[in-house]
């Protein structure tokens, strides 16, 4: 009877887990389809996979006619497979690659949390990494960071078995090495060096920390390289052969070279940026980096946790000192981030930080404070978009509502953690009651602060979206072909299915007057120009329509007029 009551107890929290689990997948999924394309990564990345399928061309990357040279051919082909499922005009084709890849790093996260902290910590890690502000924007976005993210996290978690490993066998001294080149290889083809970077810094900096020089015969160099090459070379020697040469020349000289030596198409900052934004970029654990500085601390001669620093520490000082700064660039060493910050709140469940100086408390405390202001800044900005492009207002001091309570809940459970921890009280600030903890609190409430982002306010944010405004007019026009001046925005590229031409005020007239129902879109900035050489061409001009919206890669307001020739 006993075993048959503890049987049922274990199967409801079973379930009770599962539930949690896909609850936490939710925002994931939400509004792949309905947030419209975004400008400009995103949308140079799907237009150049959608002419891949349209041309059946899946080795040279172009956007429109021109060679993209930005990165490698792996994430247009990953992109190019769901979309030939799934309809290649679909912006959420292109960006189940990227919510991929961000499963996929989950479950390698879960394998993580296994070895480092256990089985009973591992579905509160994984569900506790699911809700970083970062990770989970990247993972909506069709770009490669995110599936680069999973093979990184694959290839160093392959890295940890070598190191961790003690048994002589086949799988551990040949196939788990090997198998960890063929993952560096896959990952240079989505984001070129970044994966080798990675992996170049932790193994240097761990053999250095643990002198255990063994460790490189351990990963099997020689034939690792080989096989790294053969993932590589062919697509390498075709692209080149292809191009005579131009599409690497453009790529390290217009794309990697830039970044690192400048500031990228005024992308920049100084070192301490990331730092700086962290509260942000990493909420709403960010709040518990104090604590997980002394988890680290405490925890030094784990060889798991050195790991961790050596995968986080060296590549967040690279970020730091290049002169480029993108919002994204972290992302790299978010898993050994998430893993030290949750392994520390499981630590200091049963620990407390027993600190002397009640002054180096409070600093501490003030820290962790400063790091739990993310989601309200977040929350502030969200409803500041909402009170001025949102198209409908019905609705909207509801959604600010949401996002408000949610993050002031998540700021609240935070702090009674943090002071809990840091000034040794004796309520446990972990469990608000029986085995309902506040850190699982701080997940539900993420995840539906994240709903409410996703489903709702970011699709209903109308005039930030103006090409999706300039395309759904386009379905009500008839008209044989378009160019447009003065708004050059890849988003309507894609929108437009390529079939677009992109010209300044003279081109533009020249066209109107070369076709009888031919369209013309005109950015307000260049009407005059327009319309003065439209004059000098005799041409009458008829308006048809006129949106107004916010483009926010200029930041500035636009105002989009179309024209036909007046008959």
């Amino acid at each position: 009877m006993l075993n048959n009551i503890k049987n049922l107890s274990l199967t409801k929290k079973l379930v009770y887990k599962i539930i949690f689990f896909i609850f936490c997948l939710i925002p994931f999924f939400s509004g792949l389809d309905s947030i419209p394309p975004l400008d400009r990564d995103e949308s140079r990345f799907v237009q150049s996979t959608y002419q891949m399928v349209e041309t059946n061309d899946y080795i040279n990357i172009k956007f429109l006619d021109e060679i993209r040279a930005k990165k490698p051919i792996g994430i247009y082909w990953a992109q190019s497979i769901f979309a030939n499922i799934l309809g290649e005009d679909k912006i959420a084709s292109y960006r189940y690659v990227s919510t991929l890849g961000a499963l996929i790093t989950i479950l390698i996260l879960w394998k993580f949390s296994q070895i480092l902290f256990g089985q009973k910590s591992s579905l509160f890690v994984v569900c506790a990494s699911m809700i970083s502000l970062l990770f989970i924007f990247e993972s909506h976005v069709a770009k490669t960071d995110t599936l680069l993210l999973s093979f990184i996290t694959l290839q160093q978690f392959l890295l940890l078995k070598i190191i961790l490993n003690k048994k002589k066998s086949i799988l551990s001294d040949l196939i788990i090495p090997l198998f960890m080149w063929l993952v560096l290889g896959v990952g240079f083809l989505i984001k070129g060096p970044i994966s080798l970077v990675v992996l170049i810094f932790t193994l240097s900096s761990y053999v250095l920390w643990n002198k255990d020089i063994n460790l490189l015969k351990k990963i099997r160099p020689f034939w690792g390289i080989i096989c790294f090459l053969i993932i590589v070379l062919p697509w390498v020697y075709i692209i080149q052969k292809n191009t005579n040469g131009l599409f690497f020349e453009k790529a390290i000289n217009e794309d990697l070279l830039p970044k690192l030596f400048s500031e990228q198409e005024s992308h920049g900052g100084y070192p301490g940026y990331y730092l700086l934004i962290s509260s942000l970029i990493f909420w709403p654990l960010a709040s518990f980096f104090p604590l997980a500085f002394f988890f680290v601390k405490k925890n030094l001669n784990n060889l798991g946790v050195r790991f961790l620093i050596c995968w986080f520490i060296p590549f967040w000082i690279i970020i730091e000192l290049i002169p480029t700064k993108l919002f994204h660039y972290p992302l790299p060493i978010f898993p050994p981030l998430i893993l030290i910050v949750t392994g520390a709140i499981k630590y200091f469940e049963n620990n407390k930080l027993n600190l002397k100086s009640y002054i180096f408390k409070n600093f501490i405390f003030l820290c962790s404070l400063l790091l739990s202001l993310g989601g309200v800044i977040l929350s502030i900005f969200l409803c500041y978009l909402l009170i001025n492009y949102n198209e409908n207002k019905t609705n909207q001091y509801f959604y600010m509502a949401i996002l408000f309570s949610m993050s002031f809940l998540i700021l609240v459970l935070s702090i009674l953690i943090n002071v809990g921890v840091i000034y040794g009280k004796k309520i446990n600030f972990f469990k608000f009651k029986k085995e309902i903890k506040f850190p699982n609190f701080i997940i539900f409430f993420s995840v539906i602060f994240y709903i409410t982002i996703f489903t709702f306010v970011l699709p209903g944010l109308k005039y930030l979206f103006p090409s999706k405004i300039i395309s759904d007019e386009l379905k009500k026009i008839n008209y044989e072909e378009l160019s447009v001046t003065g708004y050059h925005e890849p988003s309507l590229v894609f929108l437009a299915q390529g079939k677009i031409i992109l010209s300044d005020p003279n081109e533009a007239a020249i066209f109107l007057a070369e076709g009888n129902n031919n369209l013309v879109l005109v950015e307000g900035r260049e009407l005059d120009e327009f319309i003065n050489s439209s004059s000098s061409l005799n041409l009458k001009l008829k308006k048809i329509k006129e949106i107004k919206g916010f483009n926010y890669s200029k930041g500035q307001n636009i105002k989009i007029l179309f024209f036909k020739v007046a008959k």
